[in-house]
């Protein structure tokens, strides 16, 4: 079944505003945290924060899991071309970090979704 079109405008939008508050172009503010607990660590705790972010709006919003895949691609596509556009990037790594920031976005909401069961369905370890 195809995701509806309000399903992923929404994801898109939402999965664009984590991004942007996660890594802001230009001013990673969470960039304070790494002479306390490395760099390592600090980027772990932000990747781990996209994942709890994906998390929340699955369960928040009862979209499918293909919405928000979609949706986080499409935020992805158009915050690229806005970084490319506005931003004249040192180097292609932000390509990188922006898509590791949509996967663990995609897989927290996976998860959630793995938790709570298919949309409008029981989950599989229910056994009514």
């Amino acid at each position: 079944m195809a995701a509806p079109v309000w399903e992923i405008s929404v994801s898109t939008v939402v999965s664009f505003v984590v991004g942007y508050l996660l890594w802001p172009p230009r001013a990673v503010y969470w960039a304070a945290l790494v002479p306390f607990l490395g760099s390592p660590a600090t980027v772990g705790i932000v990747f781990l924060t996209a994942a709890v972010a994906g998390a929340v709006v699955a369960w928040s919003r009862p979209y499918r899991l293909s919405s928000v895949t979609y949706g986080g691609l499409l935020a992805y596509v158009f915050g690229m071309l806005g970084i490319e556009l506005a931003v004249s990037a040192d180097s292609p790594v932000h390509l990188f970090f922006y898509a590791t920031l949509l996967v663990c976005f995609v897989l927290g909401a996976a998860a959630e979704r793995r938790r709570v069961g298919p949309v409008g369905g029981l989950s599989t370890n229910d056994s009514n």
